[in-house]
């Protein structure tokens, strides 16, 4: 034997132990999902067809280019090579890698698995991480494989090494986010109908998103200078991070769908959910700047309290009680349980999760508006509407949840629950203008009649707007809503007042 291979015999036989720890501490799902997906038939023939189809485009895309410069045009094929294989190389990462995920996790339902991996004793949230690390594999093999392109298209002349490096790193964002809403997607898809309606919901947004980074990029690649703009930057950056936001809720539904029925499914949706929107209002704060918009301000209200009511129709038609987990997890004071209501799971303890939230973005609101100018901007009816978000919002939730509150332990009753909720939200503001219509009432034919809290709202940021049948149909439904969940909630703060510690369940 030679001294240099004793010396590599050396090296190898100092680096098994350290491979050997590096490859326990790896995520075992993750070390499965790679094995079987680079094994399996999708991703090579997804692997294959795609580069094929890279070559071919290119090669188009060249000799289109060199025709061109015959005709007397410019000699720079950079850009118009590269977005053409960004093209292909997108549709793989946002594409065909996401739609792995999705199907991945659909095989746990359909080999039934799940159980197995339920008993190696893997948590909820190591599962999920599993999945979305192996669909970060898979598209990092992509943009390797992609590599000899990318280069040749910066031989070609004409590109912005930042422009480049952006692109990428939006693709390869967009690629995460989109694996965790197909992870969290496929999560809901037990039964196979269900997954067939939810694969055909994540292909629509598969190729629209892929569309948007492609023509984001196209037009970054034809016009570089817009990277120099700090308004394009700050957009950016707006948009990564709200999109990071998004992925961590589309983790955190993953994660509670996976978990057990007992577990706390709730807590985490609620925090991202709250997360999200702080996001979104910082980036309102920091693009408005010192110069307070009324107009911002107020449309990153209703943005936020949209979003907000569309978490908490979920979470206000969850069973009542605490699951026996979460139960002997909560903290020895009282105080801290009651302050902790809103992030708890329940459906009284939901619709106390809305008012908070809607209570943090009135304060952001006004606080805002404060510090920067001093002073309220806010003309009265600019105020009646701050006011009036959350109200029809407690209204429109809080009252048909209260006459499922004894049956949500059922999901069948969940789910009609959450239908009546919406049904009941259009028909709030349909029946009264077909009751105008039919009786001769010209305003609420027109839809301007207290229920329909669009025209409302309108009406309120109007300085001559007349919005009288509002307030009286706000603080009737408001005490109405109150009467109907008294009850719920009292038994909810009993519940977690009277709950036992993890110490004195085990005593």
């Amino acid at each position: 034997m030679t001294l240099a291979a004793e010396q590599q015999e050396q090296v190898a036989t100092e680096l098994a132990p350290l491979a050997e720890r590096l490859s326990d501490r790896l995520n075992p799902i993750l070390v499965k999902e790679v094995r079987q997906s680079l094994r399996g038939r999708y991703f090579k023939v997804s692997f294959w067809v795609t580069l094929t189809l890279a070559t071919m485009i290119g090669l188009g895309v060249l000799l289109v280019s060199f025709s061109s410069t015959r005709e007397g045009a410019s000699a720079v094929y950079g850009p118009q090579f590269f977005v053409a294989i960004f093209a292909c190389l997108a549709l793989a990462t946002q594409v065909l890698v996401p739609f792995s995920a999705f199907l991945s996790m659909g095989s746990e339902w359909d080999e039934n698995t799940f159980d197995l991996l339920v008993l190696s004793n893997l948590k909820p949230r190591q599962i999920v991480i599993g999945k979305v690390q192996s669909a970060a594999v898979q598209a990092l093999l992509f943009y390797a494989s992609f590599g000899p392109f990318l280069v040749f298209a910066f031989l070609l002349r004409g590109l912005d090494l930042l422009a480049i490096f952006l692109c990428l790193g939006i693709s390869f964002v967009g690629s995460l986010l989109l694996s965790c809403l197909a992870v969290a997607l496929s999560s809901f898809g037990q039964g196979r109908f269900a997954r067939l309606m939810l694969m055909v919901l994540l292909a629509i947004v598969l190729v629209q998103g892929t569309f948007v980074t492609i023509a984001w990029a196209g037009q970054t690649m034809m016009i570089p200078s817009l990277l120099r703009d700090p308004d394009m930057l700050q957009g950016l950056a707006a948009a990564a991070s709200i999109a990071a936001a998004v992925a961590a809720f589309f983790f955190a539904a993953a994660c509670a769908r996976l978990a057990h029925p007992e577990e706390n499914r709730s807590t985490g949706l609620r925090v991202m959910t709250l997360v999200g929107i702080a996001v979104g209002l910082a980036w309102a704060t920091i693009i408005d700047g010192w110069s307070v918009d009324e107009d911002v301000v107020l449309g990153a209200v209703m943005v936020g309290h949209a979003v907000l009511a569309l978490a908490t129709l979920f979470f206000i038609t969850e069973p009542e009680r605490l699951g026996r987990r979460v139960a002997a997890k909560l903290p020895k004071s009282r105080l801290v349980r009651l302050l902790a209501t809103p992030l708890l799971p329940g459906g009284a303890r939901g619709l106390v999760f809305f008012v908070c939230g809607s209570l943090m973005m009135s304060a952001w609101a006004l606080g805002y508006s404060f510090i920067a100018e001093g002073r309220l901007v806010f003309t009265t009816g600019e105020l009646d509407a701050l006011v009036a978000l959350p109200l029809y919002g407690v209204i429109f939730l809080g009252i048909p949840s209260a006459l499922f509150t004894k049956r949500l332990d059922s999901l069948a009753v969940r789910g009609i629950s959450r239908i009546v909720i919406v049904t009941g939200f259009i028909a709030a503001i349909m029946l009264p203008a077909l009751i105008g219509f039919l009786f001769g009432l010209p305003n609420w034919a027109d839809f301007e009649h207290p229920l329909n809290v669009f025209t409302m709202i309108h009406q309120m940021l109007r300085k001559d707007g007349h919005y009288e049948e509002a307030r009286y149909f706000l603080v009737a439904g408001t005490l109405i809503c109150v009467a109907l969940n008294w009850p719920r909630l009292v038994r909810a703060a009993r519940e977690q007042l009277q709950a036992p510690t993890a110490a004195s369940s085990d005593a």
